[in-house]
């Protein structure tokens, strides 16, 4: 009956490719003027990590070279503010922060339109340059967390073939079934524990299931929702969410108007056409209920106010308490590549020392060792990599 809680942290990706911190702020630090492409769908990419159909289909858009602009200037204007780009998460705080802030946008996007010009990106007696630079004098508070949502969540896909990598977690996945029970609380928003089980053939249970689902796609194809369900042998609880999950608004349609019900659905999907156009039904007489979404970005946790994005978000507050009453229970915590940044997470770490039934603790960073005294008797190991498991 030996129970084992996971944690995970940006490190435990290392081996994919995936990129550190210190990798993801490189290319929001740099000139992004023609680096970003947008698609009808809303959906934006990096320029430069881009097949060449999408770089075609993004370039299409008039305002993709305006939206860099303003992007280089909301980093120009984070830099000032604290001396230098400290980490993408706190300039996503920033930006947050800042958008509802009277003239702050307006005075980005001033600055932005003086460089756009001076660097003759458009000719100003060219027919078009109204069209290509109206982003400056109208642009969306929306349209900005949009893109930088997305651009953080394109980085987070791995571009190395996954047969090159994946031997490199044997190790990891060989230690986790000496466990009857496994709760694997991961930080990361990037899809790579879901494909190792996957591919060795382990089933989990993640929080989402088509069962009791009301979205479907016009195929009448079930969507997997989530309903916070954690009863398997294997539970992956993402605590900061994912780049595969979408936020379903729900409205009431009358005679004449939309009108919002102030309730939302989780669903996650890796198909292009169930992310745009899924539809709500009647769960009794399988009726549509609302056949339009408009809201189609990955719905994950950055920036520094987690916990107040926790505490307001149903599926957030779900998981997050599901961390807090498993982590208590398990004889053994294993943390891989967990550099103890997250205060809400420490918290959680450093009750079950005190509490529960925690007997080993086994730490791996190549830098970083456990930083904690329990205050009972717990062994505590310290390892710089994933293949020291024992």
């Amino acid at each position: 009956m030996k129970r084992l809680s996971v944690i995970l942290g940006s490190g435990f990706s290392y081996y994919s490719g995936l990129p550190l911190v210190k990798d993801i702020n490189i290319y929001f630090e740099r000139d992004n003027s023609r680096m970003l492409l947008h698609f009808s769908s809303d959906e934006w990419k990096w320029y430069d990590l881009a097949n060449d159909v999408y770089k075609n289909n993004g370039s299409l858009s008039f305002d993709r070279v305006a939206y860099g602009y303003i992007l280089n200037e909301l980093v120009n204007s984070f830099v000032f503010e604290n001396k230098r780009f400290t980490n993408y998460e706190e300039f996503y705080q920033y930006v947050l922060d800042n958008l509802s802030k009277n003239g702050f946008l307006k005075d980005i996007c001033g600055k932005a339109k003086k460089r756009f010009d001076k660097n003759k990106e458009i000719a100003k007696d060219n027919q078009f340059y109204d069209t290509y630079a109206s982003a400056f004098s109208a642009p969306h508070k929306r349209q900005i967390y949009n893109l930088v949502n997305y651009l953080i969540g394109e980085l987070l896909y791995w571009r190395k073939p996954f047969d090159s990598f994946k031997d490199n977690y044997n190790t990891f996945l060989s230690y986790l079934s000496q466990f009857q029970y496994k709760d694997i609380f991961t930080l990361n928003h990037d899809l790579l524990i879901e494909a190792l089980f996957q591919v060795n053939k382990i089933d989990y249970c993640d929080g989402f299931s088509q069962e009791g689902s009301v979205l479907q796609t016009d195929g009448k194809k079930i969507i997997s929702t989530f309903n916070g369900q954690f009863n398997y042998p294997t539970n992956l609880i993402k605590l900061h969410g994912s780049v595969d999950v979408y936020k379903y608004y729900c409205f009431e349609k009358n005679e004449k108007s939309l009108n919002s019900t102030d309730e939302y659905i989780y669903f996650k999907t890796h198909d292009y056409y169930e992310k745009q156009r899924p539809m709500r039904i009647d769960p009794i007489t399988n009726e549509i209920l609302q056949d339009f979404h408009w809201n189609i970005t990955p719905q994950f946790i950055t920036g520094t106010n987690k916990m107040e994005l926790i505490n307001s978000d149903y599926m957030y507050k779900k998981l997050y308490n599901e961390f807090t009453n498993q982590i208590n229970k398990s004889e053994e915590l294993l943390i891989i590549g967990y550099s103890y940044g997250d205060t809400h997470v420490n918290e959680r770490i450093k009750t079950c020392l005190s509490q529960g039934f925690l007997k080993r603790i086994v730490n791996i960073n190549p830098s970083k060792p456990f930083p904690y005294n329990p205050e009972k008797n717990i062994e505590i190991e310290n390892y710089k990599q994933i293949n020291d498991l024992v």
